[in-house]
């Protein structure tokens, strides 16, 4: 079909996308409504700044591995392998 100047763009594609199924127009809709939401930051670089924040947050002298080896020590028995 093609577009005629007396069609605005909304009947145009009105008129277009009629013969779908109700399935197929609800699709299109989650799919328009999702490209109109903010695009999220990326995670990695968000999760990486967080975790940076928090350095040295625990104190004292004792590096990072043997305090998390600390932690672990106090969890209770599981089949995991750290």
């Amino acid at each position: 079909m093609e577009a005629t100047p007396s069609l605005n763009s909304t009947a145009y594609y009105l008129e277009m996308l009629s013969p779908l199924s109700n399935a197929e127009k609800l699709e299109l809709i989650s799919r328009l409504i999702e490209s109109m939401k903010p695009k999220a930051r990326s995670k990695a670089k968000s999760t990486l700044s967080r975790l940076k924040s928090f350095e040295g947050s625990w104190g004292g002298d004792t590096p990072v591995n043997d305090y998390v080896d600390g932690l672990r020590s106090n969890l209770p028995p599981r089949d995991i392998t750290w």
